[in-house]
């Protein structure tokens, strides 16, 4: 089936005239096409399971407008080492939030049937744990060992197998009084082997963590002897021995308020079954509900088209993002929504485009809405789409609010790329009260102004070109 910007689920499939894949062998004549929008941080698993179709690839390609027209490589994979059968996974951790993604299906040879494709977010890496700060259910494990295979023969280690992760979860959570730590972890598969290590974060933990951590806890031993359950719970040692040995319970951990630390959880069956982890003992983990940072925002014109782009530092407890368009700074309108990556503490980057920006100054700003309906605006860019594209004079286009309370906007035209602008805002008496330099490149520029520290009074802005000598001014004034 030729690749379609409809995304449907095809129960069928039939030669494709796209490219031939980059994997599977070239005798691979038929094909179904899957898309989705990459969730935020790009930590993305497609994962397929057999049907009647037991021997698959996949290739997975990137859309830089949303369309076929643009498609790019990204990966592709013919198989999965474990488990043990023919139908094809791809972990990816760098993909681009609000990015269309498109996903090639097929059968080796002639061989055509029935399957499962699923897309979910993934925390196999350290990078990317799962901040948590109770007991929680993870209803998956992973499909593998991450972007990274992380070293882990300081426990992990019978003399026999190899010491690496290899179905594996990370999760962090930080200490708020200290105690006794406590905690089980219960395959939801009886019969799965759970293995687990416990890090005390040293400081840049993830950076090196065997350099930057502190092993308080780990137990490599098999765990279906306890009914499945593994973890820190009454035992008698911090490290149990080799697979088949001791037990899999391991001593009770002192831990002190203010530590933060790292757990992996290790699926040695490779089912990609889930596991419960419940938390007990007298140590209290920190729930203080972290806000999400906003980094960047910001937006150009692409053709006919309006790119928005923004990033987060960290995100706790968020639900999504709607954007919303206007064309006097003050009615503004829904215009789409992505959604966020909820309890994500590294840096994620968000792309939205505007097919449709109407002629003039288009404003944008993003609503962002928490997991309790709760919800905060940012600041307000301008973006100009005119009838020939073309900005010929320096000039204020617009000041809003005016007046204004904590904060005002300037948008501007620079007709010039690489131009020298400075702001300079002056009280009533002529007193100068703030001033801004920076090279500007070729368009409309939205510069946000914070009042909290001035005045209830009237201001006069006075923007100067200083390559070419052209000023000005307008006033406003704080309320």
């Amino acid at each position: 089936m030729e690749c379609n910007d409809d995304g449907g689920t095809g129960l069928y499939s039939r030669i494709s005239r796209n490219d031939p894949p980059l994997c599977g062998g070239t005798n691979s004549t038929r094909d179904v096409w899957y898309k989705f929008v990459a969730p935020a941080g790009g930590q993305t698993a497609i994962d397929t399971q057999l049907g009647s179709l037991t021997n698959a690839a996949m290739e997975l390609y990137r859309s830089t407008d949303g369309t076929c027209a643009t498609l790019t490589y990204v990966a592709c994979n013919d198989n999965v080492v474990s488990p043990p059968d023919n139908m094809p996974t791809l972990v990816d951790y760098t993909l681009v939030a609000g990015n269309t993604y498109y996903v090639r299906v097929w059968g080796n040879g002639t061989n055509t049937g029935t399957f499962d494709i699923c897309v979910q977010n993934q925390y196999s890496d350290c990078d990317v744990s799962f901040p948590l700060c109770s007991s929680s259910s993870f209803n998956t494990n992973s499909f593998g060992e991450g972007s990274t295979d992380t070293d882990i023969g300081n426990c992990f280690n019978d003399g026999i197998n190899d010491p690496t992760e290899r179905q594996s979860i990370w999760v962090n959570f930080e200490i708020q009084t200290s105690g006794v730590l406590q905690f089980l972890i219960a395959p939801q598969t009886v019969s799965d082997d759970y293995d687990f290590i416990l890090y005390r974060d040293d400081g840049s933990f993830c950076s090196d963590i065997n350099a930057n951590g502190t092993v308080a806890s780990c137990n490599f031993s098999a765990s279906t002897a306890g009914a499945g359950n593994t973890g820190v719970n009454g035992g008698t040692l911090n490290s149990q021995g080799a697979f088949g040995g001791s037990t899999p319970i391991n001593a009770d951990v002192t831990v002190t308020a203010g530590e933060r630390y790292y757990l992996l959880v290790n699926n040695y069956e490779n089912s990609s079954s889930g596991f419960d982890l419940n938390f007990s003992g007298t140590a209290g983990l920190d729930c203080v509900v972290l806000p999400l940072e906003l980094t960047e925002f910001g937006g150009e014109k692409v053709k006919d088209q309006n790119l928005l782009h923004w990033a987060t530092a960290r995100e706790y407890n968020t639900s999504h993002f709607e954007i919303e368009r206007s064309n006097d700074a003050m009615d503004f309108i829904k215009i789409g929504s992505l959604a966020s990556g909820n309890n994500i503490l590294e840096n994620q980057i968000y792309q939205y485009w505007d097919k449709e920006p109407q002629t003039g100054i288009n404003y944008y700003r993003l609503k962002q809405v928490d997991l309790d309906g709760t919800f905060t605006y940012t600041k307000t860019i301008a973006i100009a789409i005119d009838n020939q594209g073309i900005i010929t004079d320096f000039e204020i286009q617009k000041i809003y609010p005016n007046p204004a309370q904590n904060s005002i906007n300037f948008v501007f035209a620079i007709p010039t790329s690489n131009s020298e602008i400075q702001l300079e805002i002056f009280d009533s008496n002529g007193k100068s009260v703030s001033k801004n330099t920076e090279n500007y490149k070729k368009g409309i520029q939205d510069f946000n102004q914070n009042l909290s520290s001035f005045s209830k009074r009237l201001y006069i802005l006075i923007i100067s070109n200083l390559k070419t000598g052209q000023v000005l001014t307008e006033k406003f004034i704080k309320k």
